[in-house]
């Protein structure tokens, strides 16, 4: 161990610069490529697993004997005169049949899902259209704003702290139980050593203190989480709501756009986020009070199968709720952080958009995570290989080298590590800021059909839901300009245009036009 430690000290510094750097400069790299080329991407992607499917469903049907000239095509018949000859099939002809038997039933599966494989994507080519448009946007905007991606790692350093602190509080209060020194009295005039006579025992205040410490920890996780999230979803919308997108109101790499959103969050939407963290956290809990009751009930669901069979079923359900409610979280926090509403409200809405626009949401989803574990699979598998091949090649840590590694895979694991959590880090910005785009085109689609000055969205985004080219923004100059915001226009969600503004006067500017959102503070934390 002291040896790997060693290797890895050695190469810290490179570790750094690949894990890190090169992960974040492969990223970039891979958002250009989904900004430019991502529909043949993504298409290339969908035709090929169609291709495949059929592949696989030929194969197992040409296995199964379900074709001309299969080996398995008469195999039934052989049985039976074997059968017929003999009263017994041999064990060989037996075993053939019961392959022929599991390659029909594989090839009946592969050609159901290869129909319905391709019927989707005939049915839902539109969809699959904006779903491109929506990531491609989402691309435009964290190239624009790249501070987004460095961003999540302050909230990781916060959240370190809390754990650090969490663990330290705990072990007071996992020492705050009782002392027994009764036994003191028959060591009178003789010197011990403390332990010898002193025994600990916990009571339940200390169980209930360390069971409202541990929620504590959760609730202020989840409101961490919350408040990134809200911060990163605050600077997409506002890309995506600027008529100019190359505007200076975004500020160097984006960072006066989150370090806005960041303040719209602490300062007008906390209680709102503290609500929502609150219900995760609750989940959370319960999820954790049913492990350690499955932990102490371990000799009892030994005896019981009913009961082993509820706890389990009751952990599942939980799961599953813990995850929908996250993804309904998550959205309603994109509500907030576009028009400044409460939880509740920001809830119903996005509930609102989510069964209006189901399939839209569904594709937009499902095309994301595929593409994210593709990039993520990508970005790591590369990155390690280069690192692999410079510390392979490199003098300097060979046997007689200057600083020799006694072995080399140890940094190349710790490599790998790393560049799956930047990579993974940098996904996930990516699927909230497709999140983000998905959810404003939405309010864009339905609140802007009647804007004389057009929609938001992207020319591609227009294409793809078949409006007409005059349909899109007119050019920044023309549009009506709201001071301290920059270019905008009368469907200006009023709560950005609100809290981006620094002049006094910013609530005059809530009559122009129709709000898509509440404004100020009275959208925020107080309700």
């Amino acid at each position: 161990m002291s040896k790997w430690a060693g290797d890895i000290e050695t190469t810290a510094g490179w570790i750094f610069l690949f894990g890190f750097v090169i992960t974040c400069v492969f990223g970039f790299v891979l958002l250009f490529v989904f900004s430019k080329f991502l529909k043949t991407i993504v298409w290339l992607v969908l035709d090929a697993t169609i291709v495949i499917c059929l592949a696989m469903t030929f194969m197992l049907s040409f296995k199964g004997g379900m074709l001309v000239g299969s080996p398995l095509e008469d195999i039934s018949d052989k049985v039976a005169a074997e059968v017929a000859s003999t009263g017994l099939a041999s064990a060989g002809l037996q075993h053939d049949k019961d392959m022929q038997k599991t390659y029909e039933m594989g090839a009946y599966f592969m050609m159901a899902a290869t129909i319905i494989l391709f019927v989707m994507v005939c049915f839902y080519r539109k969809k699959v259209n904006i779903a491109i448009g929506v990531m491609k946007e989402a691309s435009d905007a964290i190239e624009k704003m790249p501070a987004l991606v460095v961003w999540p790692f302050l909230p990781y350093i916060f959240q370190l702290g809390l754990f650090a602190y969490t663990v330290y509080i705990g072990m007071y209060i996992a020492s705050a139980g009782d002392i027994d020194v009764s036994d003191f009295g028959s060591t009178v005039g003789v010197t011990l050593n403390a332990t010898d006579f002193k025994s600990y025992s916990s009571s339940n205040l200390v169980h209930v203190l360390g069971a409202f410490h541990f929620f504590g920890f959760l609730w202020t996780d989840q409101l961490i989480q919350a408040i990134s999230m809200c911060t990163t979803a605050g600077a997409i919308s506002a890309y995506y709501f600027a008529r100019d997108k190359s505007s200076d109101d975004l500020g160097k790499a984006g960072l006066s756009a989150m370090a806005r959103s960041l303040w719209n969050s602490i300062r007008y939407n906390l209680g709102s986020l503290a609500a929502g963290s609150l219900i995760i956290a609750i989940i959370k809990f319960l999820r954790y009070c049913l492990m350690y009751l499955d932990k102490e009930t371990k000799d009892a669901q030994k005896k019981s199968v009913a009961l082993r069979v509820v706890m389990k079923c009751a952990q599942c359900c939980l799961r599953c709720l813990e995850k929908f409610l996250k993804y309904i979280t998550r959205n309603a926090y994109i509500i907030i952080a576009i028009k400044g509403k409460s939880f509740c409200s920001a809830t119903k809405e996005a509930f609102g958009l989510l069964f209006s626009n189901m399939s839209t949401f569904a594709v937009a989803e499902a095309i994301t995570h595929f593409i994210m574990l593709l990039s993520k699979v990508a970005i790591t598998i590369s990155v390690t290989f280069c690192f692999f091949l410079y510390v392979s090649n490199n003098s300097d840590y060979e046997i007689y080298g200057k600083t020799p590694l006694s072995n080399e895979f140890i940094p190349v694991l710790v490599v790998l590590l790393v560049t799956y959590l930047v990579a993974s880090t940098f996904m996930e910005v990516f699927h909230l800021a497709v999140g983000t785009v998905i959810i404003c085109f939405c309010i864009d689609k339905e609140d802007n059909k009647d804007n004389p000055n057009g929609y938001y969205m992207s020319s591609e985004l227009l294409k793809a839901v078949g409006l007409k080219k005059e349909d899109l923004h007119k050019k920044p100059e023309d549009d009506l300009h709201i001071e301290g915001v920059g270019k905008s226009d009368e469907n200006f969600p009023i709560f950005l245009s609100y809290c981006w503004s620094n002049s006094k006067d910013a609530e005059d500017h809530k009559e122009v036009g129709s709000a898509v959102g509440s404004a100020g503070p009275e959208g925020g934390a107080g309700r």
